[in-house]
């Protein structure tokens, strides 16, 4: 949420114009609606658990570039497509989700983490502004994102399947 939210301040801060963000977070856009079904089609032949964290650490990779290059409009390209991955991977780590715990219990374990989800986006989206006009810089808020980008693929790669009752 912290990202979402100031898509276009963060590539302006980068140094790109208003109209050159906006065409950028279109084509994240579009990387997302390329992105999502070739990711659930990797999850359904390969590990879900593999497809998840890797996605999730490329939109960390993103997250990455658009924090530590010098802004450069194709630095920017590959930004919004890195970043694509980590929003387009939650069809696969929905997918997990049931993998891990059954159907039985899938819509309200989806309830509680969409609302954890959400409780966590609000703050991060008023974080990430309070930081940039703090410091003019959005740099000390995006470090936080990329190290739990990290930790989130590193979480998603080791988890450990539970165990189903018979």
């Amino acid at each position: 949420g912290g990202v979402s939210v100031h898509l276009v301040p963060l590539m302006v801060w980068k140094g790109l114009d208003e109209p050159t963000a906006a065409f950028l977070v279109g084509l994240m856009a579009f990387s997302t609606v390329i992105v999502r079904p070739l990711t659930g089609w990797l999850g359904d032949r390969w590990s879900k658990q593999k497809i998840g964290a890797m996605g999730v650490s490329l939109g960390g990779l993103g997250l990455f570039v658009l924090t530590y290059s010098d802004g450069g409009f194709w630095y920017m390209v590959l930004f919004v497509i890195l970043f694509s991955f980590g929003d387009a991977i939650n069809s696969v780590t929905w997918a997990l989700v049931g993998d891990f715990f059954g159907r039985k219990q899938f819509a309200t374990i989806r309830g509680w983490i969409g609302m954890i989800q959400s409780l966590a986006a609000m703050p991060a989206a008023v974080f990430t502004g309070w930081i940039y006009d703090r410091t003019q810089s959005y740099t000390e808020a995006l470090i936080p994102f990329i190290v739990c980008y990290g930790v989130a693929g590193l979480m998603l790669w080791w988890a450990p399947r539970p165990k189903r009752p018979s």
